[in-house]
């Protein structure tokens, strides 16, 4: 291809491409990332809940068991503030990955409207020369007669 068919973007096209799909290729593991925390902290409410709703229940306890009871579901709450910190975290790298993949798809989409522009560029010029050949060929015929 020649470069002015657009042959000089190509490589900047394939490169960009490339990009994107590594781009891509990171907002799946971020998105991955984000359900699997979410799994997670589910999980520790729902076990939370349980353990909760079995002090609830009306077994009685004594005073260390009561003691030791808490200081557990303490542990869980802190557990869960930490994993919902994560999981924020998480949210935020998912989001700015998503950004790096918007920005790479956008470039792909510049680079393959330009590479049509020019492609139809060559292909007008081509169309021109030919009837312009065209053209002098039927003029000399006429002038000829």
């Amino acid at each position: 291809m020649s470069e002015k068919n657009g042959g000089s973007l190509q490589p900047a096209r394939d490169v960009a491409e490339m990009r994107e799909q590594a781009a891509a290729k990171v907002l799946g593991q971020k998105q991955h990332a984000l359900t699997e925390c979410v799994t997670r902290l589910e999980s520790l409410r729902r076990y939370r809940k349980e353990y909760s709703d079995s002090l609830n229940s009306p077994k009685s306890l004594d005073a260390n068991r009561l003691r030791d009871y808490r200081a557990f579901l303490a542990r869980l709450n802190d557990a869960i503030a930490q994993q919902e910190r994560v999981m924020e975290h998480v949210r935020s790298e998912l989001e700015i990955a998503r950004l790096a993949w918007q920005h790479a798809h956008t470039k792909v989409l510049a680079l393959d409207r330009l590479l049509e522009h020019r492609a139809a560029d060559v292909r007008n010029t081509v169309e021109r020369r030919e009837q312009n050949t065209l053209d002098d060929l039927a003029r000399t015929r006429f002038l000829q007669k």
